[in-house]
């Protein structure tokens, strides 16, 4: 229902939605680029050399996968053509994990 209302309505009927569109999409790839730099910026400069502690470092990376399962979750939840090959592509990558591989994928 929303997804339908946003695709007949908010894109055709307003006008310039497109820039709406657009730039949710830049930003969006702006804020994981940044995110890629910070993590790159902590392991190349040795997290260590910061005094960051191992609980600081544990709910970065809690931040970051669920970030990430937002992002993913908003890719499919549209239920359209694109958003059913991005699901596939996500559970054969996760299938593709050693040992725990197979058990994901079937939860999944």
């Amino acid at each position: 229902m929303s997804f339908s209302f946003f695709e007949v309505h908010l894109s055709h009927d307003s006008e310039m939605s497109y820039i709406l569109r657009a730039t949710h999409i830049y930003v969006c790839t702006l804020v994981f680029g940044l995110m890629y730099v910070h993590v790159y910026k902590g392991i190349a400069g040795g997290i260590s050399e910061y005094g960051t502690t191992l609980a600081c470092v544990v709910t970065g990376m809690l931040v970051f996968v669920l970030t990430i399962g937002i992002a993913f979750f908003g890719y499919v939840l549209p239920l359209s053509s694109m958003s059913y090959w991005g699901l596939v592509v996500f559970s054969n990558i996760m299938g593709a994990i050693p040992i725990i591989g197979d058990l994901v994928l079937s939860w999944l």
